[in-house]
C-alpha cells in the first residue's frame, strides 16, 4: 500500500485474485461489474500516482479533497474485499466426506436439507454480487465528483514558483562569523581536497570529495565555506545547486560555463546539451578547476554532469553534497574519491548555537532554564537546522520553564505549527517526496514509535508485512527479504539511523531522528495515517480511525476519548507502556490486522480472552506482559503471520496453534513447551527461542519446516529426565535434525540462514559424551552461526573441548562463507581441576607477602561506593583485585536489555585483569575501549535479563 493512493496499491492485486478465483461462479452481470470496478480503480490509481511526487501544499485544494475521498474509499473497499476473501476461503473449502453407516445417514440428511434450501454456491454468488455492486456505488460516486469538478492531476499544481524556490539559498549567504562548529569539518574537507593521505600535495589526477548526511545537517554550508576558502587556489571555479531528482541539466551546464568564463562568457542559451558539454571540456583541458555540485539526488545526474568535468591532470577538484549514500558512492567510484560523512554538532557546539540565537550570547541562559534547554538539545540531536528552528521558536516565546517544557514535549509530535517549524519540515520533506511510493508508507509507519525508541529491525519488517506495505509484485524474493531491502534503502537515504550492528554486519536495531519523527508525525496527521493518543498532547480525532497508537496513556480523559471513538475501521492497535484497563473490548474492532501491546505490564489473561474472534489478525505482539495463557481460539486466526510471546509467563502453547498455516514467525521464551505438530506449520521462517529438551518431538518435526530461515534454540537437559534420548536418537547429538550429507539437498531446513545454539557443556557431555552436533551437515544456505557455550559447573578442559569441537564441525560445512561466532557465558561459574586448585593455592601464598609490602608503600585508596540499584535478588560479583586504577575495555551483550557484561582493567601496579562474562546468555556482543581512570564495580545478578541491579 502507498500513501497518496490509500489502499489502492494492495487492493488491486487482491481484487484481481478474488475475481479470477471466483469468475467461473459469477453471473454475467456480476462479471461485467467486476471488470468495470477493476478498470475504474486502475484509472484512479494512475491519476493519484501522477501527483504523488508533489508536496501536498502545492496541490490544488479541490484535488486534495478528491484525493482524501479516494484514500478513504480505497480503505473501505479493501475492508470489504478482505472480509469477502476470508468468508469465501472459510466456506468454500471442500467438505470432508463422512464414513461409516452413521456417516451415510448424515450425508442423506444433508442432501435433503440442501434440496429444500438454496445451495451454498448460489448463496456465495449472491453475496459476492451484492458486495461488488456496493463497491461499484462507492467508485461511481468518487468518479462523478472528479468529473463534476473537473479534477485533473496534471493541473493540480497551482502554487507559485516563489514558494518552491531553493530552500537552501540562505546557506550561500550566511555570515561565517555566526557559524558554530564548522572549523573542524572545514579543515578536514580542505585537507582532503588539497592533500593526499601522506599529508603532501596530491598527484595531478582529478579528485572528488562527497559530503553526505541527513537534511538540515549543514552540508551546503560546509561545502560553501570550504569553497570560499580554497577557490583562489584554482584557475576557475563554480558552485552549482542541483536540488532536484529531475534537474534542469542544461541550466546547470550554462551556470558552470558562466562562472568559469566570467566576463568572457558567450551567449549559450540556444546551445544544446552536447555543445555545452564540449565547450566545458575544451575550456578546462589545461586548467585547474574547482566545482561544487550541491544537493545531488540521483546517480544519473552525476553521470551526466561528470561528462563535462573531465580528467585533465591539473589537480582539479569536485565537491558534491547529497543525502543519499548510494549517490556519494557513485560519485567517488570511478575517480580518486572520498566520502565525508558529516557528523551532528557536539553538545558544546549545539549549546553555543542555541544560546547565541536566543540570548545573543553563548552563556546567556538563565540558571532556571538550563535543565530544560539541555533536554531540548538532547532531543534535537545536534542537527543545526533543527537547533536554529527551535531556538527561533523559543526566542519569540516567554522565557518560562512551563513554556519551554511545552516546546520540549511537542518535538517529534508534528503538532507545532509555527512558520519556522513549518519551514524546517518543508526542507526535510524534500527527502520524503523523493522516496519511491512503496517506501513512503514504510517510513510514515515509524511515527508510531515514541521519541528515542530503539526499534528492532526484524519486528519492524514483520509489521510492514502485516500492514501489507511490502509489494511483492515489484521486487523479487520473499516478503521478508524485500522488507530488508526497503529498510536498507531508507538507511541509505539517511531517513532512519542504524543503532546497533551485530558481529555479522547486520543492522539489528534502528531509530528515527526526532526531527524526521516530527516531519512524519505531521504528515501522518494530515493523511489520517495514524492516530496517536498521548496523555501529554491533545489530539484531533478523525471521523474514521485507521491505525490507533496509544503512548503512555494512563489518564481518565484517554478512556473517554476511546469510548467516544468509532473503532470499527481500525486496522492496527498499538500500545506502548499503557494501562490495560484503558483498552477497549476487542468486540469493537471489526477489521483489526495488527495487535501489539508490548510493555503493557498489567495486561492479563482476561484482557485477551476474545482475541480468537479477531479473524483478520496478522500480527500479535504480547511481549513484556503478564499474560500466562494463550486462548485456544487463537488457532482460528487463519491469517496470522507473527506471534510474539517473549517475556511473558506463558509456559505452554495450545495444540490448536499448529493449525496456523500462514504463521511465519513464532517467538517464545525457552521455558515454553511446544505442542506436537509444529512440523505442519509449513510457512514458518523464524522460530526462537525454544528449548528442544522441553519438547521432545520438535527435533524430528524441524525437518518438515522447509521454509525456516532463522532458528534460535537451547539445549538444557537438567531436570528433563529421558527427553534427551527421545529428542536425539542418533549417534550425533543432532543427527535427526540436520539430516546427512548424502541426502542434504532433500534434508531438513534447506533454506536455513541464521542459526543460534545455546548448550551447557556439562549437561551435553553427560548426555552424549561428545559435542558432535552434526553442524557439518547443515544446509549450504546457512550464512550466520552463533554458538553460545554455558560453562556452568564445567572445568577448563571440558570448555576447551566443546569450543574446539563446535568450531571444527562448523568448519567442515560445505558453505565456507558462513560467519561463525562462539561466545562463552558463565565462565566465573566454572569448576577448577585438581591441578588448577593446587597452582592457585601456591600462587596466592607466594604473592600474599609481596602484595602486603606493595600495599603498605602505596597511599590508602578510599573508593566511594554507589548503588547497587534495582532489586535485592541475584548473586553479588565483585572485583577481587584492588585497588583498580584504569578501565581498559567493556564488553556488553545486549538486545533490548543488557544480558551480560565483562570488562578488563589495570591495577595500581599496571597489571591487566579481565573478568568473565557476568549475566545471562543472549544479545549482541560489543566491546568498547575506554581511556579513563576507574572505579570499583559490584554486580548483583542471577541473569541480567532479570535486571536485579
Amino acid at each position: 500500500m502507498e500513501l497518496i493512493t490509500g489502499a489502492a496499491g494492495s487492493l488491486l492485486p487482491k481484487l484481481a485474485i478474488l475475481l479470477i478465483s471466483n469468475e467461473h461462479s459469477l453471473q454475467r452481470g456480476a462479471r461485467s461489474q467486476a471488470r468495470f470496478l477493476r478498470s475504474e480503480l486502475e484509472s484512479i490509481q494512475a491519476a493519484l500516482e501522477e501527483a504523488s511526487g508533489v508536496p501536498k501544499r502545492q496541490l490544488d485544494k479541490q484535488f486534495r479533497l478528491w484525493v482524501a475521498s479516494v484514500q478513504e474509499m480505497s480503505y473501505d473497499i479493501e475492508d470489504v474485499v478482505d472480509a469477502l476473501h476470508l468468508q469465501l476461503s472459510l466456506t468454500g473449502s471442500p467438505r470432508r466426506r463422512r464414513s461409516g453407516k452413521l456417516g451415510v445417514v448424515r450425508e442423506a440428511i444433508d442432501m435433503c436439507i440442501g434440496m429444500m434450501l438454496p445451495c451454498k454456491a448460489h448463496r456465495r454468488r449472491s453475496v459476492f454480487a451484492r458486495r461488488i455492486e456496493g463497491i461499484n456505488e462507492l467508485v461511481r460516486e468518487v468518479a462523478e465528483r472528479r468529473d463534476r469538478y473537473g479534477v485533473v492531476a496534471a493541473a493540480a499544481v497551482t502554487k507559485s514558483s516563489t514558494e518552491t524556490s531553493h530552500p537552501w539559498l540562505m546557506a550561500m549567504y550566511r555570515d561565517v562569523r555566526k557559524l558554530v562548529g564548522l572549523d573542524g569539518p572545514v579543515k578536514e574537507v580542505a585537507s582532503l581536497l588539497l592533500q593526499d593521505q601522506t599529508g603532501i600535495m596530491s598527484q595531478k589526477q582529478l579528485k572528488v570529495v562527497s559530503i553526505v548526511g541527513v537534511g538540515g545537517l549543514g552540508k551546503t554550508t560546509l561545502a560553501n565555506v570550504t569553497y570560499q576558502q580554497v577557490r583562489d587556489q584554482f584557475m576557475c571555479h563554480a558552485f552549482v545547486s542541483v536540488s532536484s531528482k529531475l534537474p534542469d541539466l542544461k541550466r546547470i551546464l550554462i551556470s558552470i560555463i558562466r562562472q568559469f568564463m566570467r566576463p568572457d562568457c558567450v551567449n549559450t542559451e540556444t546551445w544544446d546539451e552536447m555543445d555545452l558539454i564540449n565547450m566545458i571540456r575544451e575550456f578546462v583541458i589545461d586548467k585547474r578547476y574547482l566545482v561544487v555540485l550541491d544537493d545531488i539526488w540521483d546517480t544519473s545526474t552525476w553521470a551526466y554532469i561528470s561528462c563535462a568535468l573531465t580528467e585533465n591532470n591539473c589537480c582539479s577538484r569536485i565537491i558534491t553534497t547529497t543525502r543519499i549514500i548510494g549517490v556519494a558512492e557513485a560519485s567517488c567510484s570511478d575517480v580518486d574519491g572520498t566520502i565525508y560523512k558529516l557528523k551532528p554538532l557536539s553538545c558544546d557546539d549545539s549549546r553555543k548555537l542555541f544560546y547565541k540565537r536566543i540570548f545573543n550570547c553563548e552563556y546567556g541562559c538563565p540558571a532556571e532554564l538550563r535543565e530544560v534547554s539541555g533536554k531540548i538539545l538532547k532531543k534535537i540531536g545536534g542537527l543545526p537546522l533543527a537547533i536554529m528552528t527551535t531556538a527561533s521558536l523559543l526566542a519569540n516565546k516567554p522565557r518560562t520553564i512551563a513554556e519551554w517544557y511545552s516546546v520540549h514535549t511537542s518535538i517529534g509530535t508534528g503538532l507545532e505549527k509555527s512558520p519556522t517549524v513549518e519551514n524546517m519540515r518543508w526542507i526535510l520533506s524534500v527527502s520524503y517526496y523523493d522516496l519511491p511510493l512503496h517506501l513512503r508508507a514504510c517510513l510514515l509507519y515509524m511515527c508510531i514509535f515514541p521519541s528515542g525508541y530503539i526499534i528492532s529491525t526484524g519486528q519492524l519488517i514483520l509489521r510492514w508485512i502485516s500492514e501489507e506495505f511490502i509489494n511483492k509484485q515489484q521486487h523479487e524474493g520473499n516478503l521478508y527479504e524485500i522488507g530488508e531491502k526497503y529498510l536498507y534503502e531508507l538507511i541509505n537515504r539517511s531517513m532512519i539511523q542504524p543503532e546497533s550492528i551485530d558481529a555479522h554486519g547486520r543492522v539489528q536495531t534502528c531509530r528515527v531522528h526526532d526531527m524526521v519523527l516530527d516531519l512524519i508525525s505531521s504528515l501522518s496527521s494530515e493523511e489520517n495515517f495514524v492516530t496517536i493518543l498521548d496523555d501529554h498532547q491533545e489530539t484531533t480525532i478523525p471521523n474514521k480511525v485507521r491505525r490507533l497508537c496509544l503512548q503512555n496513556c494512563k489518564e481518565e480523559h484517554t478512556r473517554l476519548q476511546l469510548e467516544s471513538m468509532s473503532l470499527s475501521h481500525v486496522r492496527s492497535l498499538l500500545a506502548f507502556h499503557c494501562s490495560s484497563n484503558l483498552m477497549p473490548p476487542f468486540s469493537r474492532f471489526n477489521v483489526l490486522r495488527v495487535l501489539d501491546l508490548e510493555g503493557c505490564r498489567d495486561l492479563e489473561n482476561r484482557h485477551i480472552k476474545d482475541i480468537g474472534k479477531l479473524f483478520h489478525l496478522r500480527h500479535i505482539g504480547l511481549k513484556d506482559t503478564k499474560v500466562t495463557n494463550l486462548p485456544k481460539e487463537v488457532g482460528k486466526l487463519y491469517c496470522l503471520q507473527t506471534l510474539d510471546l517473549t517475556r511473558t509467563s506463558i509456559t505452554e502453547l495450545p495444540s490448536s496453534i499448529v493449525g496456523l498455516k500462514q504463521l511465519m514467525c513464532l517467538y517464545v521464551e525457552k521455558t515454553v513447551r511446544l505442542p506436537h505438530g509444529i512440523g505442519r506449520m509449513k510457512s514458518l521462517r523464524e522460530l526462537s527461542e525454544i528449548d528442544i529438551s522441553l519438547s521432545p518431538s520438535i527435533a524430528e518435526e524441524l525437518g518438515n519446516l522447509k521454509e525456516l530461515r532463522v532458528l534460535h534454540f537451547f539445549v538444557e537437559a537438567g531436570g528433563h529426565g529421558n527427553a534427551w534420548g527421545t529428542a536425539f536418537p542418533s549417534d550425533s547429538a543432532f543427527g535427526s535434525v540436520w539430516g546427512h550429507k548424502e541426502n542434504k539437498l532433500e534434508g531438513a531446513m534447506p533454506k536455513l540462514e541464521n542459526l543460534e545454539l545455546v548448550f551447557s557443556v556439562r549437561e551435553t557431555k553427560e548426555a552424549f559424551g561428545n559435542f558432535e552436533f552434526g553442524l557439518d551437515n547443515i544446509s549450504d544456505s546457512l550464512s550466520h552461526m552463533t554458538i553460545r557455550i554455558n560453562c556452568t559447573c564445567s572445568n577448563k578442559t571440558e570448555v576447551g573441548e566443546a569450543n574446539d569441537a563446535v568450531r571444527y564441525m562448523a568448519s567442515l560445512s560445505s558453505n565456507q562463507t558462513c560467519k561463525i561466532e562462539v561466545i562463552r557465558h558463565f565462565e566465573d561459574d566454572m569448576a577448577l581441576d585438581e591441578g588448577e586448585r593446587g597452582k592457585l593455592h601456591q600462587l596466592v601464598h607466594q604473592n600474599h607477602g609481596k602484595r602486603l609490602k606493595q600495599k603498605a608503600a602505596l597511599p590508602t585508596v578510599e573508593l566511594p561506593k554507589i548503588g547497587p540499584w534495582g532489586g535485592t535478588g541475584g548473586r553479588a560479583r565483585e572485583i577481587t583485585v584492588v585497588p583498580p586504577c584504569h578501565l581498559d575495555s567493556v564488553t556488553i551483550c545486549s538486545g533490548a536489555i543488557v544480558d551480560a557484561l565483562a570488562f578488563s582493567y589495570r591495577d595500581a601496579y599496571g597489571q591487566r585483569h579481565s573478568t568473565p562474562s557476568w549475566g545471562g546468555v543472549g544479545g549482541i556482543s560489543r566491546t568498547g575501549h575506554i581511556l579513563m581512570p576507574l572505579v570499583f564495580m559490584s554486580v548483583h545478578n542471577s541473569e541480567f535479563r532479570e535486571a536485579d541491579s
